[in-house]
């Protein structure tokens, strides 16, 4: 059985640590969002969350066509399921 990769970009309050907002990004987006990931050699699949600084998360945001709140810490997150 596959199992299905759900990434996702995901911005908590900083205040709080709470999420307060979580964004589905497309499979065909994938390869434009990941080249602006660095590269991780414990990780070529990216299965790894990744913190974000805001212009990166911006440019991410971009690509999936949201806007982005400035005052949330960004991440990158992926699960399997």
């Amino acid at each position: 059985m596959t199992q299905q990769v759900t990434r996702q970009i995901v911005g908590y309050d900083p205040a709080t640590e709470a999420v307060a907002v979580e964004i589905d990004i497309p499979s065909e987006q994938w390869r434009q969002v990941v080249s602006l990931i660095p590269r991780n050699a414990d990780d070529p699949d990216y299965v790894f969350n990744y913190a974000l600084e805001i212009d990166v998360a911006n440019d991410i945001l971009g690509i999936v066509g949201q806007r982005g709140a400035q005052n949330l810490k960004y991440f990158l997150e992926c699960a399997r399921g």
